[in-house]
């Protein structure tokens, strides 16, 4: 099958990460871009897209999300990371595989309208093999491509009248199942869906994480990620970090993907960048849950650094919004810096091309597939996404300076297609149908049709239910007592 996207503003980055936009044509063949550059020939058979007035940009990357969320959406607007562990995390108590399945592909729906074309997956749903598996096989049928990061989750083993989580993180079926899925590994049509890891359980005795570690980097995975919040409420700074911990027990490398790693130590910055850590920074969670400043653009950082919406149950999928905060709230602490020492900044410091480039080919690096995703290049997978310049929001501002147009000015209405391995996943600014596989063994796109109609009709009724649920059965004061007691809180460093 071939595409043709004729006369459209490409982004091309060059061999330093500059953006360049240029006139051109892109060719895509099969799941690739087969050439870029001015009056192709369409090949017989071809579908051409004219994209005049548009720009084509690399497909976005966004290195951190929990997808089943969904059913949370408009949980946490006032709520700091504490109370999102029993308004959000342990919700999943409440959700059956097949709520999960309907959870992660409203979500996984919502990264391709947004123009996200990869996401690694932080699955914390794995309550029973068939919760990790419907969460799989929803990643298949929306059609993104993904890193499906496998993760020995935290269930809660009552609701009162104590609050209570089970203890056996690492039961023997938790691991069992992982090492099926690394047996069946990648997933989907060419390969789409591979697999990841994903552990918060770094805090065990040494011996049992590195064996884990071991086991799982034998068995393919991807990448491991984990959650990295240097944080008072934690023990911070009287506790050791993540970076520091994983350190000691000689984990850390260029496969080690920390998300958010807000508050580091200088010798976390050191160390990260001698065995080449990779993080995911969340501004929209981190800047309101009380994380800590996002770090992607600090000193020393950023060159490690990606972008991921974290929780869309807080904002939106939309990673140019992520974008626009992490430049801005990086803006505003350089200006405040200067203002302390009755100084006034020259420049306004970090650029928009920054934040772009954290969102597309860094992203790509953070999880490494820099050769085949995050640039426009022919020989890479074709996941690409085309923005109408001539919206209200896009005009005058893409035709001077698309990145910034991008970063600055775009909303969700202006992507008006995405494309993902060659396939049209979104086209003039609608979703399109996909295709549920009964299983997660299928690499064919054939099974049942869905359209987004009905995913809604499912999101509404499980939104519903889970607010009964929260209603009937959990007590907020009991839950908020219990995860301060079993995370063992800094209560002391506690204030209004």
């Amino acid at each position: 099958m071939s595409i043709l996207c004729k006369n459209g503003t490409l982004l091309l980055h060059d061999e330093h990460d500059v953006v360049h936009p240029t006139k051109a044509d892109l060719l895509i063949e099969d799941t690739r871009i087969k050439a870029i550059g001015e009056n192709i020939e369409a090949p017989p058979g071809a579908s051409i897209i004219d994209c005049s007035g548009k720009i084509i940009s690399p497909g976005f990357i966004d290195t951190h999300h929990h997808l089943w969320q969904t059913c949370l959406k408009a949980t946490h607007a006032n709520e700091t990371l504490i109370d999102y562990f029993s308004s959000g995390l342990f919700m999943n108590s409440f959700l059956s595989p097949d709520d999960i399945f309907w959870s992660q592909l409203a979500g996984s729906l919502e990264c391709v309208d947004s123009g996200t074309t990869t996401v690694v997956d932080h699955a914390s749903l794995n309550y029973s093999p068939d919760h990790s598996k419907e969460a799989l096989r929803a990643l298949i049928t929306s059609g993104i491509r993904s890193v499906f990061a496998y993760s020995p989750t935290s269930r809660v083993k009552q609701w009162t009248p104590d609050f209570l989580v089970e203890q056996d993180l690492l039961a023997p079926w938790v691991m069992e199942t992982f090492d099926q899925l690394a047996s069946m590994n990648p997933f989907g049509p060419s390969g789409r869906v591979t697999l990841g890891f994903g552990f918060d359980g770094v805090w065990l005795p040494g011996h049992i994480v590195k064996d884990l570690f071991e086991r799982v980097r034998n068995a393919g995975a991807q990448l491991i990620t984990m959650h990295a919040v240097n944080y008072a409420a934690f023990g911070a700074p009287h506790v050791p970090t993540t970076v520091a911990t994983l350190d000691k027990h000689g984990l850390l490398g260029p496969d080690i993907l920390l998300s958010h790693n807000t508050n580091p130590t200088a010798e976390d910055i050191t160390t990260i960048s001698q065995k080449g850590v990779k993080i995911s920074a969340t501004p929209g969670t981190e800047l309101q849950m009380g994380h800590g400043n996002p770090v992607c653009l600090n000193d020393g950082l950023e060159e490690y650094s990606s972008l991921g919406i974290d929780c869309h149950s807080v904002c939106s999928a939309y990673i140019p919004a992520q974008m626009m905060l992490a430049l801005q709230s990086a803006r505003a602490r350089r200006h405040e810096e200067f203002e302390k020492r009755g100084k006034w900044a020259e420049t306004v410091g970090s650029t928009v091309a920054q934040v772009f480039n954290l969102g597309t080919i860094q992203g790509a690096r953070s999880i490494g597939m820099e050769s085949e995703i995050g640039s426009l290049v022919a020989g890479k997978k074709a996941d690409i996404v085309i923005y109408d310049c001539q919206t209200p929001g896009m005009l005058v501002a893409a035709d001077r300076d698309p990145v910034a147009a991008i970063v600055l000015h775009s909303t969700v209405r202006d992507v008006d297609t995405v494309i993902v391995d060659g396939i049209v996943r979104k086209r003039e600014g609608r979703l399109q149908p996909v295709v549920a596989p009964d299983n997660i063994s299928s690499t064919a796109e054939q099974g049942k049709r869905i359209e987004w109609r009905g995913v809604t009709e499912r999101l509404i009724a499980l939104s519903r239910q889970i607010d009964e649920k929260k209603r009937t059965i959990v007590d907020p004061d009991v839950a908020r007592k219990g995860i301060h007691e079993g995370f063992h809180l800094n209560l002391a460093a506690q204030s209004n």
